[in-house]
């Protein structure tokens, strides 16, 4: 939930060429699975993702892994989860402004 953040999606959508929530779901699936220090400066700084992320940085698997393993080990389902609040944190952003607030992403994703 910590990157469920609008600074945050701005990233993903400069990177990702647009990002839908589903999208930037499994963005910040690969966001965390970069490692705690990746994660962290990220969420200090999402222009700290130049040279550590690539086009479609996204890591969709990760959503099912906890649910397969426990199916794997119980025999049974994992009841689902909600793990997003309804809207992310801090300021709302256009796309024609993504270049102006991220120019460092921008000039790397062209």
């Amino acid at each position: 939930n910590d990157a469920y953040r609008w600074d945050l999606w701005a990233a993903a959508s400069i990177i990702n060429g647009g990002c839908s929530d589903d999208s930037f779901e499994s963005f910040r699936c690969w966001l965390i699975a970069q490692g705690e220090r990746v994660y962290r400066e990220a969420l200090a700084d999402p222009e700290s993702l130049v040279g550590r992320a690539e086009p479609d940085a996204e890591a969709e698997s990760m959503l099912y892994a906890a649910g397969e393993a426990y199916e794997v080990e119980t025999g049974r389902r994992l009841k689902p989860a909600v793990f997003s609040p309804a809207e992310p944190t801090g300021e709302p952003w256009d796309e024609d402004q993504l270049g102006t607030k991220y120019p460092r992403l921008w000039a790397a994703f062209p």
